[in-house]
């Protein structure tokens, strides 16, 4: 059965956000990213994430009976690409929100 793009795409960097920005397993990651250099530059990689997110939502999505590993790893690669554009997006779109424009109005005068 055909399932809707959006939703599986939203569900890619879902997972991808949740195992590497998410405050919820900020713990284990931490002793994850601890024990190694190569560990801590994976998590901290949206698009190294994002290829795992995709495997793992295509184990979780799809019955055991009908898995492939051709769609689980074409998932994969689809999740890391799009995990690393929207990841980056959303990185752009909140630098924006917290930098703050200078104020061009003139303050008003006192005498």
């Amino acid at each position: 059965m055909h399932q809707s793009v959006l939703p599986k795409l939203l569900a890619f960097y879902g997972m991808t956000f949740l195992i590497k920005d998410s405050s919820i397993l900020g713990r284990p990651r931490n002793w994850v990213a601890g024990k190694s250099e190569f560990a801590r530059e994976l998590l901290s990689c949206s698009f190294c994430t994002g290829f795992h997110a995709g495997y793992i939502v295509y184990g979780l999505s799809t019955p055991i009976r009908k898995w492939s590993i051709r769609a689980a790893l074409l998932d994969a690669v689809t999740s890391a690409a799009f995990s690393y554009v929207l990841d980056n997006v959303m990185r752009r779109v909140e630098q924006g929100l917290y930098e703050q424009e200078p104020d061009s109005t003139p303050a008003p005068e006192t005498s």
